[in-house]
């Protein structure tokens, strides 16, 4: 049974008039392979309508900007679809499910040696989707947490994934023992 997610993804180019084809051909002319490209799920051109963090699929009709649309997996499969506007350096989710691109590698085995983080989908898609990208820090944080290391691309990076993946201690009370005496 396909989801809701699947469904705008695959539909989202008949819906927004795109060529399937034009996201695919724009990552080959960045030097990305065609396998990651297409694989696990080829990525598709479309117009979104945009709104805060979240966006839609445009119709033709519509004023949207051009976005890649790439399918956001986590263990148990599909969870949402990010908007990816590179001239923008913008992504927006569908759904606002998915805190990261290549979540599903984090439940594999062998990050001990550690899971390669990137700044943007560009360097990811290079990297043959290998790695992640994070669209979400809070969340990701919690689900990065005891994972293992993680490779920054650069020493400015490494700090911005220590600042922005931080997360705060517990706030901790200690009983008033005079209280318990009254």
């Amino acid at each position: 049974m396909i989801s809701e997610v699947e469904q705008v993804f695959y539909n989202a180019r008949d819906v927004s008039g795109e060529s399937g084809i034009a996201a695919v051909r724009y990552l080959l002319n960045k030097g990305v392979s065609f396998q990651a490209a297409i694989e696990p799920d080829p990525v598709v051109s479309a117009r979104v309508a945009t709104s805060g963090k979240f966006f839609d699929v445009a119709t033709p009709e519509q004023d949207g900007e051009r976005a890649i649309l790439i399918l956001c997996w986590d263990y148990w499969g599909p969870l949402d679809i990010a908007a990816w506007m590179p001239t923008a350096g913008k992504i927006y989710t569908y759904a606002g499910s998915a805190t990261m691109l290549g979540e599903s590698q984090i439940y594999g085995v062998g990050l001990e040696a550690g899971l390669r983080v990137y700044r943007d989908p560009l360097a990811w898609f290079r990297a043959g989707r290998q790695g992640i990208v994070i669209l979400n820090p809070k969340a990701a944080a919690e689900r990065l947490d005891g994972l293992g290391p993680l490779i920054a691309e650069d020493p400015e990076h490494a700090t911005w994934l220590q600042r922005n993946l931080a997360r705060p201690a517990p706030k901790i009370l200690v009983p008033n023992p005079a209280r318990k005496a009254a």
